[in-house]
């Protein structure tokens, strides 16, 4: 038989019945919740007022996901800010336990750092230091010249660099990069003079060093003497690994030498 015993029993299909049944149960329920949101003395006047609610308050978890969002950044900047701290006192203090063993005898029980290993490991933290510092300028470099460009309008500036770096068929990424490593090559590229920028000294095309020696490097040893990987080892030898390691500004020649000169800074 096709019909099954309820049908035979009630003469019909109860499907058609039961969606009618589920569509009332299911109007009454929203009545239910209008009724206690909407009118009279309660939290909303009107439907439309409810509406609006719900609206702001949408938007207001999207602020809430935005500053969390932007907290984490800088709770993540601020933890690796304090990892390269760590790493940089670690290497300090490396220094210092290698130069307090100078003059004496090397336990047999104890390995410690070479002078080399020494130099190697400062001049790595320092590179990415210096690194970290040149993208920095060179980001402020090229947000003020345009922004100079366009008598310090902001909105301008920011429409310009949108419309022009999709004319020359600029990406993000490629923007980031030549911003980073070549901002006046970037800065040409869109149509804007670097020289127009008032301080050109911000551009970090090159590291900004003002080097105040701790030593006479106009001794014999040093008159005349090409600033190469064997000057500064000279210098290490006659200042000390502790003394010299500690000269900030020393280091900071020595790597712009390094940088200036390539591979020629070891021959």
């Amino acid at each position: 038989m096709s019909e099954n015993i309820v049908d035979q029993a009630i003469g019909g299909d109860t499907t058609a019945t039961t969606k009618a049944s589920n569509k009332d149960q299911e109007s009454t329920s929203t009545k239910s919740v209008l009724d206690e949101l909407v009118g009279e003395n309660k939290p909303f006047k009107d439907v439309e007022a409810l509406a609006k609610a719900k609206l702001e308050s949408n938007r207001f978890i999207e602020q809430l996901k935005e500053e969390n969002r932007e907290m984490r950044e800088a709770l993540k900047e601020l933890e690796e800010k304090a990892n390269r701290n760590i790493a940089l006192s670690d290497i300090l203090n490396e220094v210092k336990n290698a130069a307090n063993k100078e003059g004496g005898e090397e336990s047999n029980n104890q390995t410690s750092l070479t002078e080399t290993d020494v130099a190697e490991l400062v001049e790595r933290v320092l590179e990415q230091k210096q690194q970290t510092q040149r993208i920095t300028s060179n980001k402020k470099f090229v947000e003020l010249t345009i922004k100079e460009a366009f008598g310090g309008d902001e909105a301008k500036a920011v429409e310009f660099l949108k419309t022009r770096t999709a004319e020359v068929g600029l990406n993000a990424d490629t923007v980031k990069n030549l911003i980073e490593s070549s901002p006046k090559a970037f800065l040409k590229l869109i149509g804007i003079d670097p020289s127009t920028k008032g301080n050109k000294e911000s551009s970090g095309d090159r590291p900004l060093v003002n080097v105040q020696r701790s030593v006479n490097t106009d001794s014999t040893v040093f008159a005349n003497t090409r600033k190469n990987y064997e000057y500064f080892r000279k210098l290490r030898k006659e200042m000390g690994v502790a003394k010299f390691y500690s000269d900030t500004r020393l280091l900071n020649e020595m790597y712009a030498e390094r940088q200036r000169q390539g591979d020629d800074f070891y021959k």
